[in-house]
């Protein structure tokens, strides 16, 4: 009886992990991890993101004007400028690819993760006012890189620091760099 049950127990065992390998192996990739290097990669898998990528997606196709993932990457990529500004993003993933961008707006959405917008190095403007960022320091990367100009106020951060450099009191001259988290004075940020 004990030698049917171990035996039993052994083919489940056998039959459920190679279920879940092939589970494994057929999982689309969490945002979290860096997934896709294209934009028409994110696009052709939306319907099987989490639903905030999925939106951020769709606002990306509806800039582009068009719902052809290939299109659509032609046309994004292309682009130095993005205003994706009050749209309700959470999650930037999708925007990694978009490498030719010198300036972003991201004001008043709703992103936590600004990790995604590390890989923008030609970024010289990025803006992420009024957002839920309570960690910035994923972008100090940018710091060897073009990005002079980030706007961070209005967002709940745990340390009122500056993540690229120079490390000084978040209120930097131009050219150098300015990384304001409460200026209305400022007329960058009245566009």
């Amino acid at each position: 009886m004990k030698k049917i049950i171990s035996i039993s127990l052994l083919s489940f065992l056998i039959a459920y992990g190679s279920c879940t390998d092939t589970a494994a192996e057929n999982k689309i990739p969490s945002t979290t991890t860096g997934t896709f290097t294209t934009f028409a990669d994110w696009c052709r898998h939306q319907d099987s993101l989490p639903p905030t990528v999925q939106h951020t997606v769709d606002v990306l196709l509806e800039i582009a004007d068009t719902q052809d993932c290939d299109q659509a990457e032609e046309k994004l990529t292309s682009r130095t400028s993005l205003r994706l500004n009050d749209n309700q993003i959470v999650d930037v993933a999708p925007l990694a690819s978009l490498t030719n961008l010198t300036s972003l707006d991201l004001s008043d959405n709703q992103i936590v993760d600004v990790s995604p917008l590390a890989s923008l190095t030609n970024l010289r403007v990025l803006w992420l006012w009024n957002n839920a960022i309570v960690d910035a320091s994923p972008l100090a990367d940018l710091t060897d890189t073009n990005l002079y100009r980030l706007y961070l106020g209005a967002n709940p951060l745990r340390d009122c620091v500056c993540p690229i450099q120079p490390d000084q009191s978040c209120q930097y001259e131009n050219p150098i760099t300015l990384c304001r988290f409460s200026d209305p004075e400022d007329p960058w940020l009245n566009r």
